[in-house]
């Protein structure tokens, strides 16, 4: 059985430690219930967690539709300046949370000693995809589209149902989404910190074979990454969320010399 999952809240949260920080950043349209679970593991292994809400969520899609790319970055920015420079410093990002903290990592002057990316929305599936091709055109700016499964891309109809995530996708927030793929893909090349990949092998919203080629092919630091067979696209949420947390920590203590993988 995985462990219990934590009481559902869309609210922000820090748990203050001595062994390092951790800013974990949490995917479009959700909150930092995502990484929640992470969290907590962390924390009870001595570290200090940082999980802001970004701008425009845990709203209505029409507060999002306000947020721009650059407002999204300079959260992400602001945010990590807070963690003590003191002790190393790591970055977890899930979904566009990934996109924000490559951008991170790939600025050397945020001094990001270890990145963590929780299946990275790099490359979306077809209705993402859909979705931005729409906004490009000028259609559906004004449109709000119901999400296919509530409570978000989770195997796990428990964790799904406790998940406060909104229940509609704006169209228009995409074209910022999209903004942010642009700018994490030609940043990949900076990142210079070890990084780890995380994805669910059955993800319904991230092209996960895609993206995991893609990061392997353009970051030159320490890399390694996981498929884990029994999730969708919120892993940290989903059946294998303790194995996720096992690589979680494991990196945390050291990372691999070399680019590995599990396929």
């Amino acid at each position: 059985m995985p462990r219990p999952l934590p009481k559902s809240s869309p609210s922000a949260f820090r748990l203050e430690g001595n062994r390092g920080s951790v800013l974990l950043l949490h995917g479009f349209t959700g909150t930092p219930y995502e990484l929640r679970i992470v969290g907590d593991a962390l924390h009870q292994a001595g570290f200090t967690c940082w999980a802001p809400l970004l701008p425009g969520h845990a709203e209505t899609p029409g507060h999002i539709n306000q947020i721009s790319a650059e407002i999204w970055i300079a959260a992400a920015k602001e945010a990590f300046a807070s963690l003590p420079a003191d002790k190393p410093r790591i970055v977890i990002g899930f979904s566009m949370g990934g996109l924000l903290a490559t951008l991170l990592a790939a600025d050397p002057k945020m001094q990001v000693d270890k990145l963590i990316l929780i299946a990275p929305a790099f490359l979306l599936r077809f209705y993402g995809n859909f979705g931005i091709w729409l906004t490009k055109m000028g259609l559906g700016h004004n449109w709000f589209v119901p999400k296919r499964i509530k409570g978000g891309d989770i195997l796990d109809a428990e964790a799904r149902k406790e998940n406060p995530t909104l229940e509609h996708t704006p169209l228009k927030a995409l074209v910022q989404l999209n903004n942010l793929m642009q700018k994490a893909t030609q940043n990949l090349a900076q990142i210079t910190c070890p990084t780890l990949a995380l994805f669910g092998a059955q993800d319904h919203v991230v092209h996960s074979k895609k993206t995991a080629k893609l990061l392997q092919n353009n970051i030159i630091s320490p890399y390694s990454q996981w498929f884990f067979e029994r999730s969708a696209h919120i892993v940290s949420l989903d059946f294998d969320r303790d194995e996720l947390i096992e690589h979680i920590l494991i990196f945390c203590e050291s990372h691999a010399s070399s680019k590995t993988s599990n396929k």
